[in-house]
């Protein structure tokens, strides 16, 4: 808002009165709000403690806890004769495109992962070994620098703002459909390039203060 889309000294007139009427309007929290609530911090919940409940729950897993849940909101009545909390019709209003998208990502690195074809690509990195000796040095090199880059890795894999399907967050603001790929981009070039620096300052400053020299 102060950069890829400036929107200088505008003032809504009304705006303010808008919102505190919308959230009058809402009024206190009726049932249905309630069990969806609940609902959710109990998926929350089960997910944090997973590994905990595993000993007496053999099986848990993530996506049974969010099945689960999901069935659950079809389940638990919503009172006074209003059917489910929540029923099908609602359900389809949900942004199904970007979910199998964003799914689609993570279904393709478990293939993989589960295929071995991660194995295959490692055990074909044996094929350095015949190359040049100033080359062989360099790939050994760059393999002990990845102690370094593991960190600043994974956290630049969730700073991604470029596009849709980049992260969850990314996702979710996209299947409003209120933000379109180029839009989401010239804001997101900005964001990727102050999360870079931000990035790296942490990696030579802060991670040798917390886990010691990472190269030896």
């Amino acid at each position: 808002t102060r950069l890829a889309f400036r929107l200088g000294k505008l003032e809504l007139s009304g705006a303010g009165d808008l919102i505190r009427h919308e959230v009058e309007s809402l009024g206190p929290m009726r049932r249905p709000e309630r069990l969806v609530s609940f609902v959710f911090v109990a998926a929350g919940t089960l997910w944090i403690t997973r590994p905990l409940l595993a000993r007496w729950l053999p099986g848990i897993s993530d996506p049974g806890i969010a099945i689960a849940c999901g069935l659950l909101l079809f389940i638990l009545p919503a009172g006074k004769g209003r059917g489910r909390v929540l029923d099908w019709g609602w359900a389809e209003r949900l942004p199904w495109g970007v979910l199998i998208l964003f799914g689609g990502g993570l279904s393709l690195a478990a293939a993989i992962d589960r295929t071995g074809l991660n194995t295959w690509l490692g055990q074909g990195a044996a094929t350095f070994a015949d190359w040049p000796p100033f080359l062989f040095v360099l790939v050994v090199t760059l393999v002990v620098v990845l102690r370094l880059l593991a960190v600043p890795a994974a956290l630049a894999a969730s700073c991604a703002f470029m596009l849709p399907i980049a992260t969850p967050p990314n996702a979710i603001v996209y299947g409003s459909g209120q933000v379109t790929v180029p839009q989401m981009a010239r804001a997101g070039v900005w964001l990727n390039a102050v999360m870079a620096i931000l990035i790296t300052v942490f990696a030579m400053v802060l991670m040798p203060i917390v886990f010691g020299d990472l190269t030896r």
